[in-house]
């Protein structure tokens, strides 16, 4: 911080050079006052975004809804190659599960994710859940 005080501090004609550091006066000067003009605005929304995330809860979906998942058998590997959750490819004939929305997984995989988040991990269509949704 020493040389950016000294570059402040040399005006009209601000320059700093050591050793190791080259000044680039306009630059700097923007920069640094951006950066600390904004610093006590970006300490206060990351603090709120991290409270946020920690208050965050996943909800899961209904057992009922789970259950009554349709299973398909893959027919056609060009509309959906693999399971978006393993990320292990789809073979054909392989029973999978689809979600309303039209999404495939394996079975395991979904089911895992739904006991977690009533939502499809690929378009956030939801499932019901116990809370009313």
């Amino acid at each position: 911080m020493t040389y950016i005080d000294n570059v402040r501090n040399s005006y009209p004609n601000p320059h700093y050079e050591s050793p190791r550091i080259r000044v680039l006066p306009l630059v700097l000067d923007i920069s640094v006052r951006m950066l600390f003009e904004n610093h006590n605005d970006f300490v206060t929304n990351m603090a709120v975004l991290v409270n946020t995330m920690g208050e965050t809860q996943f909800v899961p979906a209904t057992k009922e809804a789970i259950e009554s998942l349709e299973k398909v058998k893959v027919e056609d590997c060009d509309t959906m190659k693999m399971c978006v959750i393993c990320q292990v490819e789809f073979n054909l004939g392989m029973e999978v599960t689809k979600m309303p929305c039209d999404h495939l997984y394996h079975h395991e995989c979904i089911v895992q994710w739904l006991e977690t988040s009533h939502m499809c991990p690929m378009c956030r269509h939801p499932l019901p859940t116990s809370t009313g949704g």
